[in-house]
């Protein structure tokens, strides 16, 4: 617990830096217009996991191993994994200008580009921070610095009267990120002892490509369907709904903070546990895990359960018809915490092509269901989507990790 309690208020404080920005653009833009931005940013998340191509939870894996024995694989595979990001953006340039040109859809292609780039960049050096033992070093960068450097220059760009748009939000979003890696580089650099190598050989990067392909494929299947019901709300209603739910979606993580700060934690214990056939020692850290959650949930669903109305109210009188999303987007989240990290227990054990699978049935079930519960019941049968395709998906991987390791993760209480 003396771990997990400093990464997990790190995390609350970061989360509180996020709603004062959500609050500061949600006054700042009218709600359509906050509409659309929450539809360019779940565009440039998507954009984001294909250029990382895996690559964060592969490294993560791999450092996490070779932390102490090999810090000369460990240099090759981030000169690798920066050759692939760059190969991977000019993908997503060429696309975006097809689109620009053919299509004729109005991309900000500039802005976009390089707040994918070092969104991607930064993801990558999160985890391997998080591998080298830096879990509260990252989560601070990540999650408090991030966000408050984004308000300071929103308030600066304000009090200069420049307006504020999608436009100059994603220029200040990259700018940020620029200065992020630096720091976060610096780090690694001291931790590994890198040495710039520009020999590249195409072989050692097609390998990196492979062994990283099917976290990258989890990575997707996972975000598009995390991401489903935010554009299934774009598709099939108007910018007022789709700022409704996102704003209801966002209080809603809140309860996620407690499984991310176990899982930043846990995840290179397990993989380093895994590879030396300690699965007493596994089991151990699951039930560990399952302890600290409900430590850490039960003030969270209390606080949510009796002021949802007044919270959601801070945003602005509108964003108080989501009220019955959150309550069912909470119950969500829940079930994700509740169930443990089963993701990342399959991903760090070898099984990512069992999670991917899990994970493709669920998103598949997911996005039939939001189209269709959304419309006959509003927004609401979407959020119901969600919790639906969250359960499955938590279901599966739960047996199919007692089936390994005879682990129950839901509830670890058995002799050990």
């Amino acid at each position: 617990m003396n771990k997990i309690l400093p990464i997990f208020l790190l995390r609350v404080s970061g989360i509180g830096v996020a709603y004062v920005l959500t609050l500061f653009l949600t006054n700042s833009l009218t709600v359509e217009h906050f509409g659309d931005l929450t539809y360019f940013l779940t565009v440039t998340s998507i954009m984001s996991v294909f250029v990382c191509f895996g690559l964060p939870t592969y490294l993560l894996k791999i450092c996490s191993l070779d932390r102490l024995k090999n810090k000369r694989k460990i240099n090759t595979e981030l000169i690798h994994a920066s050759f692939i990001i760059l190969i991977n953006v000019l993908i997503c340039i060429i696309v975006m200008l097809i689109l620009k040109s053919v299509v004729n859809v109005d991309l900000p292609v500039v802005p976009i580009i390089l707040y994918v780039l070092f969104l991607s960049i930064n993801n990558i050096l999160y985890e391997v921070l998080n591998a080298a033992g830096k879990q509260l070093l990252s989560s601070m960068l990540q999650i408090v610095v991030y966000p408050f450097l984004i308000v300071c220059s929103l308030l600066l760009l304000v009090r200069m009267n420049y307006q504020i748009n999608v436009v100059n939000f994603f220029y200040i979003q990259a700018g940020v990120l620029f200065f992020l890696s630096i720091v976060s580089m610096s780090q690694i650099k001291a931790i590994y002892t890198l040495k710039v190598d520009y020999n590249i050989k195409s072989f050692g990067v097609i390998q990196t490509y492979k062994l990283a392909f099917p976290m990258m494929l989890i990575s997707t299947v996972g975000l598009i369907m995390t991401w489903t019901d935010v554009l299934v709300t774009s598709i099939l209603f108007g910018d007022f709904e789709l700022a409704i739910y996102s704003v209801a979606s966002k209080v809603a993580l809140l309860f996620s903070l407690v499984l991310t700060a176990i899982n930043i934690l846990f995840a290179r214990k397990i993989a380093y546990m895994y590879s030396q056939s300690d699965l007493n020692g596994i089991r151990k850290l699951i039930k560990k895990a399952w302890q600290y959650s409900y430590i850490l949930l039960l003030p969270m669903v209390l606080v949510i359960y009796h002021s949802s109305g007044f919270i959601l109210s801070l945003f602005g009188a509108e964003y108080i018809n989501g009220i019955h999303i959150l309550a069912i987007l909470s119950i969500s989240q829940i079930i994700n915490v509740a169930f443990g990290p089963v993701g990342y227990l399959m991903s760090m054990t070898g099984d990512e092509n069992s999670l991917r699978e899990i994970l493709f049935i669920a998103c598949l079930i997911n996005i039939v269901l939001s189209f269709l519960l959304g419309a006959f019941y509003g927004v609401v049968g979407i959020a119901v989507s969600t919790l639906l395709s969250t359960l499955l998906w938590n279901s599966l991987a739960a047996i199919k990790v007692y089936n390994k390791f005879r682990i129950i993760t839901l509830v670890p209480y058995y002799k050990i």
